[in-house]
């Protein structure tokens, strides 16, 4: 469970919130804790598959800003294109528009990148300076913290994206994977 400790000394704490986790060791849970309970396969493993083409996100956190979600994801790259991430500040519990983080690829490449896309007003894409190298079926830690118009992003502790953008200020906070069926464990808000 999420908490704050000290020891051997004083500290003051401040703005301490978990908005939801789950890590996918209770199907019963993560079935009635999930607008689309129906897109995602809980796994014997603790884990949770979503079927390409599809996009779950927590009940009722339409509304929710300046957040941080986060979550582990592995997929093997299927011959189109392709995007498997997270969603900051999705506009519908079932995908749309929103500020979307994770690995994509083209439909006639095999190049497998990261990028930050504004799906909505403006469509933008923007990528790392230097683009990590990716491996398939290998687990990768992602990260996106949503705080008013200021995006940042991480792949396990290393910022590799950041960003203005005053398109949406806030929404849902979500899974997607496109293109392919990806597998996500560890998910937190």
């Amino acid at each position: 469970c999420p908490s704050l400790r000290s020891i051997g000394t004083a500290a003051t704490f401040d703005n301490f919130k978990v908005s939801f986790t789950d890590d996918f060791s209770n199907s019963t849970y993560t079935k009635a804790s999930w607008s689309n309970p129906n897109q995602m396969t809980v796994n014997s493993d603790s884990t949770v598959t979503i079927a390409a083409g599809k996009v779950t996100s927590p009940k009722d956190s339409l509304t929710w800003t300046n957040y941080t979600m986060e979550a582990d994801v592995k997929f093997t790259p299927t011959d189109g294109a392709l995007f498997v991430g997270l969603v900051g500040y999705g506009q519908s519990l079932n995908g749309g528009n929103g500020y979307e983080f994770g690995f994509s690829k083209a439909a006639n490449s095999t190049n497998v990148q990261v990028k930050l896309y504004t799906r909505g007003a403006g469509n933008t894409n923007h990528y790392p300076t230097e683009q990590p190298s990716f491996t398939a079926d290998t687990w990768y830690h992602l990260k996106m913290t949503v705080d008013g118009s200021h995006i940042r992003c991480y792949i396990g502790d290393t910022l590799v994206i950041e960003a203005e953008n005053s398109t949406f200020t806030s929404g849902c906070p979500s899974l997607r994977s496109i293109g392919t069926a990806a597998t996500f464990d560890n998910f937190k808000v």
